[in-house]
């Protein structure tokens, strides 16, 4: 009973252990691994780690523009031009902040 007990507790620990890394990556470290995962021609995996980018870092311009050519690849072509929307509109209001900081 004790030894299937410590089997149990040993177990639920690497669980907790292996889910503390997932959280702990970064945006960057999604994206990168989204990366892999479109040069593989998995899109879906692709997608799923873009998203969690994006999730992490929100106006991460190149994760929207990476999650559009996924979906694209996909023939998911609405979502593709979403994202590609989000990507330009993120780029320009970056581009507005930037330009109203240097003239200051």
């Amino acid at each position: 009973m004790k030894r299937v007990l410590a089997i149990i507790i040993g177990v639920s620990i690497l669980m907790l252990s292996a889910t503390s890394a997932f959280a702990q990556m970064t945006a960057k470290d999604h994206f990168n691994r989204g990366n892999d995962y479109y040069e593989q021609g998995d899109y879906e995996k692709a997608l799923a780690s873009y998203k969690e980018a994006i999730r992490i870092k929100p106006d991460d311009v190149d994760a929207h523009g990476k999650l559009g050519l996924a979906y694209a690849n996909l023939n998911r072509y609405d979502e593709a031009l979403v994202s590609f929307k989000e990507s330009i509109r993120i780029k320009n209001v970056t581009t507005i902040l930037t330009t109203v900081i240097v003239v200051r």
